[in-house]
């Protein structure tokens, strides 16, 4: 009796493995709501061939209305517990996001930098600096 696997279950259980592998890899975790936009974090480790691999924090966020609305945000960041304020031009970690109706957008590793990508440390080499903290402050929510 010839023992071998049905190609449809085979294909099944690949899928279902490869979308829990995926699933808990982010795990999304609320960092606030506002006016009806959900933010949320989570840490990733990014393996991008064009830069060395890095430990970041990406964002999501959801506009839960109805309206396509705006949201803005200044980033603060602490590295080494000590918050970052030196050579950042005015304006320079000010984020703006155009959202519509329902939408969700996330960063990702392949955007190594903006609104949605925080880094957080390198993954093969010592940095002198490693991100302790972040903190989205001025978050505002205006209608488009």
């Amino acid at each position: 009796m010839k023992n071998s696997l049905n190609p449809r279950k085979t294909t099944l259980l690949g899928l279902l493995m490869l979308s829990t592998i995926f699933a808990t890899a982010q795990q999304w975790s609320d960092y606030a709501t506002v006016d009806g936009v959900k933010i949320y974090q989570t840490e990733v480790e990014c393996r991008d061939s064009q830069l060395p691999p890095q430990l970041a924090v990406l964002l999501k966020v959801e506009n839960t209305t109805s309206q396509t609305i705006k949201i803005e945000w200044d980033l603060k960041i602490w590295y080494n517990d000590v918050e970052h304020k030196k050579d950042i031009a005015d304006g320079e970690n000010h984020y703006t996001i155009t959202l519509e109706p329902n939408q969700s957008i996330e960063g990702d590793c392949g955007t190594p930098n903006g609104a949605l990508y925080i880094y957080k440390d390198f993954l093969i080499y010592e940095a002198k600096q490693k991100l302790t903290h972040f903190e989205l402050s001025n978050i505002t929510v205006s209608l488009q």
